[in-house]
């Protein structure tokens, strides 16, 4: 039994992608991971979302990683979250990052007091130069295209040691709360 349509697309707006071929499962799958450091199997993921067929539903443990990807304590607080704002008018100011010239530094901030310094290797890819509180490591190479505060910001891949590490969404709930480009 796969997850309740409204569910799954309610969990996709918050992913920010997808999550209806076995690619995107398994890069859910390897996001999920990623973000909370549980193992889970793509083909789980994939259950979950209906790509294979299952006679039961996730277990709660699914369930919770999945919550815990999409930034809450478990499945229970996704749930429970009021989610009928997931759709508002804005005047945000969206800048595109594959122009950035080489060497000019991006610092911006999320809550809880979360901050990152990436520097432009040009061609939308980053280095990581500072991080506090964050999941992102000095030294992570991050490619990115577009930031706007009061949005989340989208790393479409990170690179840590030589090693993909998936995606990486900062700002899920309330966006970045600041940007500069210097």
């Amino acid at each position: 039994m796969k997850l309740d349509e409204d569910i799954i697309q309610r969990i996709e707006i918050e992913a920010g992608h997808k999550l209806r071929s076995a690619t995107d499962c398994t890069r859910f799958a390897l996001d999920i991971e990623s973000m909370t450091g549980e193992l889970i199997s793509a083909n789980t993921i994939k259950r979950a979302f209906g790509i294979i067929s299952s006679n039961s539903g996730p277990s709660t443990f699914t369930l919770n990683l999945i919550a815990q990807r999409l930034g809450y304590n478990d499945w229970d607080a996704f749930v429970a979250c009021d989610h009928t704002t997931a759709s508002s008018f804005n005047n945000k100011t969206m800048v595109s990052l594959k122009d950035i010239a080489p060497d000019k530094i991006i610092s911006f901030s999320y809550s809880p007091n979360r901050i990152i310094k990436m520097k432009s290797l040009g061609n939308s890819n980053f280095i990581v130069t500072e991080s506090i509180n964050s999941k992102l490591q000095k030294g992570d190479i991050a490619t990115a295209y577009q930031i706007a505060k009061k949005h989340p910001f989208e790393l479409v891949a990170v690179m840590r040691d030589g090693q993909q590490m998936g995606s990486f969404t900062a700002g899920i709930h309330d966006g970045i709360t600041d940007f500069h480009i210097s």
